[in-house]
């Protein structure tokens, strides 16, 4: 099969690659031919060798997940930062298991590319891979038992999920009970999936949906409950109930999914991941005596021989009805799971992943939506390696003028010495934003620190003189400041790395810095550093929390800006939190009492000085304010209790009370996000976090709140799988932008219409899919 340039004008198109997996290796690779040649009218593939050439584009399977690779691409004519040669490696694209039908789906054009595994999208990429980047013609060379369709325009998400093959059971529910037979066929799995439709009939009303077990003995139920959804395994040792809350019993049809697979069981919901529990058990496991047979020579387990549907073992029925369902004996992908259950699909747009503009990564995502409309995407591009600091790191940013539908070219907005340093190289890190809805102007705190320097080896002290000027030292212990040495060369380079004659150097320390834009982040003012204003001689390290700041717009502090920060002091790695104050507009600020300051902790007075008490540890912060003004603080902590902190502000972020750790919110040691959401309740509150050790970083979660952040109502996994920190802003009043990120991979825009966390995952999706990733533009 042949490809010439007229398949895919302008770099955009569609490639859908239908497979069975044989294990891994490659299922399709486009390769150029070795000079421009015609389209091939029969349609047979070309076997002329491309001589003269290594480039391809490669899509096929590694370690059983999906893999994409190019190299020696073109210039990306829509981006001159995309990469020559790209890697994705999308392990969260797994259960690609040998036997297994699937469909991987490229799309690209000016938004990048995009790639869907059975029908839903699972990786994006900045650049776009367009196989005409190769060369004005060429040919795919496809895999056994693979077949390739192409289209000349990228496919919208909507149609790839309604066209995309839906897996069939291997054993359908056809009555109130499974054969005997089937029950045979399904007694030894291990691993595999178990899908239903069903209903209940009012609010409150419940039953088992499933059961399995021997004889009356129920080893498996999946039970509805007025909360949520209960999951009960059983075997010798005892039941274990996992829970899924949730508002399904509203009379509705819902698809229920349990998967067991790669080390745990997994519940969806609607083709929404709502539940993943480590430890995995499937029928195999629930058979009596199954223990035994590891310790017990020649002994026979007792295996499971009966699975209800819509009633327990002992006929008591569900207050509703099951439909559509059953057994699969592989454990399905999930964009199988969504397509079983019709789920609306979301639009992922990579902004910064590895190898754009050269870099090897992107993190720290920060997002601002200006008084204009404007959508400010920020990052750390990251240049040598994906470490914090000491490393590289410069700061950069996206920009979107109609609601993160199309992006602009990436910015540097501070640049910093030393690249060729890596390790060693100066940083700006952690950017925070805030927009003045009264000026237009957004201001934007950020972290810098000289070559070699950053969070857990920078030495006490203010680096600034008593007006900000920067102070600088040479080998001799000589002091001076910038201002009176204007060619002191590159002061933020590392004295191990700086060229022969740089004798001045900025202070071991970190700093805090100021920039702002008053055209919507076009142009930005040159860095001004504020240390003299917020830091204290004791503090090792100070700095802002990644994500965004907010203006209080309520009460008698109406006006006032507000960014996070944090701060060590005789310990490197024990923090205390808080509030940095404008209320000029971001011309000055100063530094309000911390969150665990004076407070008693296991018996203690906290100081922020001498603290060493992992449970008063307050780090990376994020601010709401709620419809009667006052300021909540949710905080990263090291706190026993595993839970997201929270404190109160009655004085606009002066000083804080009703300090607690929210039992709804899980913490695992990462950055928190909120924000206000007025469109969906006078006291709306999203909170977004990375909530679940998988064993890595992810599971991300936005969850609703009503009523100020008390209480909460409704949450949706958006990525139940790598996710670290994040960053949310309304696109427009229909759609929530979230920026975020997989650590070593790159910084993403996940759209999310409103409509799914006020009222459910259905023609809410469709409207924004609809709005917002239309057309040749869409981002």
């Amino acid at each position: 099969m042949r490809w010439q340039t007229t398949d895919f004008p302008d770099g955009e198109g569609t490639l859908r690659v239908a497979f069975i997996a044989r294990g891994d290796g490659e299922l399709c690779r486009a390769v150029p031919d070795a000079s421009p040649a015609p389209a091939d009218s029969t349609g047979s593939v070309n076997t002329t060798d491309t001589a003269g050439t290594n480039a391809f584009l490669s899509i096929g399977i590694r370690d059983g997940h999906a893999l994409v690779e190019a190299r020696g691409m073109a210039p990306d004519p829509h981006d001159p930062n995309a990469p020559r040669d790209a890697v994705l490696d999308m392990e969260d694209a797994f259960n690609l298991s040998p036997g297994t039908a699937h469909e991987l789906t490229l799309t690209f054009g000016r938004f990048g590319t995009r790639v869907h595994l059975d029908g839903y999208q699972c990786f994006a990429s900045a650049g776009d891979l367009a196989p005409t980047r190769l060369g004005p013609s060429g040919r795919f060379i496809l895999a056994e038992e693979a077949t390739l369709a192409t289209r000349p325009e990228p496919l919208r998400a909507e149609e790839i999920a309604r066209t995309a093959p839906a897996v069939e059971p291997d054993v359908v529910f056809a009555g109130p009970a499974l054969a005997p037979r089937d029950v045979r066929r399904i007694a030894h799995l291990r691993e595999g999936a178990i899908a239903a439709q069903f209903r209940v009939r009012g609010r409150g009303q419940n039953g088992v949906i499933l059961a399995a077990g021997i004889g009356d003995d129920q080893r498996m139920t999946v039970r509805i409950e007025p909360d949520g959804i209960a999951l009960t395994m059983r075997d010798d040792d005892g039941p274990t109930t996992y829970r899924a809350p949730g508002d399904w019993d509203d009379g509705d049809w819902h698809h229920l999914a349990v998967r067991a697979c790669r080390g745990a069981v997994e519940l969806f919901m609607d083709g929404v991941s709502v539940l993943h529990q480590s430890g995995q058990m499937w029928f195999a496991d629930l058979a009596r005596g199954a223990a035994a047979t590891a310790t017990v020579p020649d002994s026979s387990p007792a295996p499971i021989d009966r699975l209800t549907v819509g009633c327990d073992l002992r006929g008591v029925r569900l207050m509703g009805e099951v439909r559509q369902g059953g057994v699969l004996f592989q454990a399905p992908t999930d964009g199988q799971i969504a397509r079983l259950a019709h789920a609306a699909p979301l639009v992922t747009t990579a902004l910064f992943d590895a190898g754009y503009a050269g870099s090897a990564s992107y993190r720290i995502p920060s997002l601002v939506r200006t008084p204009r409309g404007t959508l400010i995407a920020g990052a750390d591009r990251r240049t040598a390696i994906s470490n914090d600091a000491p490393n590289h790191i410069d700061f950069v940013i996206r920009r979107s003028t109609d609601g993160g539908r199309t992006w602009l070219p990436m910015q540097t907005v501070i640049a910093m010495p030393g690249r060729e340093d890596g390790l060693e190289g100066a940083s700006a890190i952690d950017s925070c934003p805030v927009a003045d809805a009264r000026t237009g102007r957004v201001t934007v705190l950020i972290d810098l620190n000289p070559g070699g320097i950053g969070l857990t080896n920078c030495e006490r002290g203010l680096g600034v003189d008593a007006h900000g000027d920067l102070k600088l030292w040479d080998a001799d212990g000589n002091e001076t400041t910038l201002s009176r040495v204007p060619d002191a060369g590159d002061v933020w380079r590392s004295p191990r790395r700086a060229p022969a004659g740089q004798r001045w150097h900025a202070a071991r320390t970190c700093y805090v810095a100021e920039i702002h834009s008053d055209d919507d982040g076009a142009t930005w003012s040159e860095p001004r550093l504020i240390d003299h204003m917020v830091k204290e001689p004791w503090m090792r390290f100070m700095g802002v929390c990644p994500g965004a700041g907010i203006q209080l717009t309520r009460g008698a502090h109406a006006g006032r800006l507000l960014v996070p920060f944090y701060c060590s002091g005789d310990s490197r790695v024990h923090y205390s939190n808080g509030a940095l104050i404008s209320d000029d507009g971001g011309e000055t600020w100063r530094r309000g009492r911390m969150v665990n300051e004076g407070r008693t902790i296991n018996g203690r007075t906290v100081d922020p000085v001498t603290m060493r008490d992992d449970d008063a540890t307050g780090s990376e912060t994020v601010f709401v304010q709620r419809a009667d003004g006052d300021v909540v603080a949710f905080f990263r902590n090291q706190n026993a209790s595993g839970r997201v902190g929270k404190a109160v502000s009655h004085d606009g972020g002066e000083t804080w009370d009703g300090l607690e750790f929210d039992p709804a919110l899980p913490e695992i040691f990462s950055q928190p996000n909120a924000i206000a959401a007025p469109g969906l309740g006078d006291d709306a509150v999203l909170f977004a976090n990375a909530s679940q050790m998988l064993p890595y970083r992810g599971r991300g979660v936005v969850r609703l709140s009503v009523d100020g952040a008390r209480t909460w109502s409704r949450s949706l996994c958006v990525h139940p799988h790598h996710h670290v920190y994040q960053c949310m802003a309304a696109c427009d009043d229909s759609t929530l932008g979230m920026l975020w990120e997989i650590e070593t991979s790159g910084v993403y825009i996940t759209y999310i219409p409103f409509a799914w966390l006020s009222g459910g995952h259905g023609e809410g999706a469709r409207v924004a899919e609809r709005k917002h990733h239309q057309g040749k533009e869409s981002s």
